[in-house]
């Protein structure tokens, strides 16, 4: 697409940069437990191969108490109820616009999603099994578990507009997305106190992901604790 590097802006390659840090690392997993399992005989195809040095960044649009307020009010109804089922789970914006009617079990307070990392059991706190629980009424187990007004599964194309005229209208900074009700939540996890390897069960990710791009949170609020602390 671009002939030369001298035409590509320096965020697209940061960001080329670090999916392709991702790419590697799950690859070097892979070939690690092809070597422990002796299906490969060597490393040495990938030892010495190492990561872009920092292209990684902070998450960025979270989204306040406040603003959600507006920006659920300013969707419509069946976009609305996709943001708040992002807000009480920190799912991948795809794994739920997947879930079916069956995935949610209202007896266990479980919620089966299947996205990058797999498959997983998601935890739901009260609130959100309650909410789910509206949401399944009389509806058969293999429909959408979040539809649309027309019954049908989300998609990116059916929310991407919808979702920023409703950024625009609720007057939310406009590099707010869908996804940024992930990062919101996950942020809001780590904030409150939960330690980082629940977040990455519920999350679909890893312990290291959470720690790289959500530590500085945990840090803010013993710092606030220390803070309130008369040493000297």
């Amino acid at each position: 697409l671009f002939r030369s590097r001298a035409n590509v802006p320096a965020s697209f390659m940061r960001r080329a940069k670090d999916s392709a840090n991702r790419n590697l690392s799950a690859l070097k997993a892979a070939l690690n437990l092809a070597l422990r399992d002796r299906l490969i005989a060597t490393d040495a195809g990938w030892k010495t191969v190492t990561a872009y040095a920092k292209v990684g960044r902070r998450r960025k649009g979270f989204i306040h108490a406040e603003q959600r307020a507006k920006l659920i009010e300013a969707c419509p109804e069946d976009l609305g109820v996709l943001v708040k089922a992002l807000l009480l789970t920190g799912a991948r914006p795809g794994e739920l616009a997947a879930a079916k009617v069956q995935d949610f079990n209202r007896r266990q307070g479980t919620l089966a999603l299947a996205g990058k990392t797999g498959y997983r059991i998601v935890t739901l706190s009260t609130a959100a099994i309650g909410f789910f629980s509206e949401q399944i009424k009389d509806r058969i187990g293999n429909a959408p578990l979040l539809p649309t007004e027309f019954g049908k599964a989300w998609n990116k194309d059916a929310w991407k507009k919808p979702f920023k005229q409703a950024v625009k209208d609720a007057g939310l900074p406009a590099d707010i997305v869908l996804y940024s009700l992930r990062h919101t939540a996950i942020s809001e996890l780590i904030a409150d106190g939960m330690d980082s390897f629940i977040v990455a069960q519920l999350a679909g990710t890893s312990t290291a992901m959470i720690d790289k791009h959500y530590g500085h949170l945990r840090h803010d609020k013993t710092r606030a604790r220390l803070d309130a602390v008369a040493m000297l």
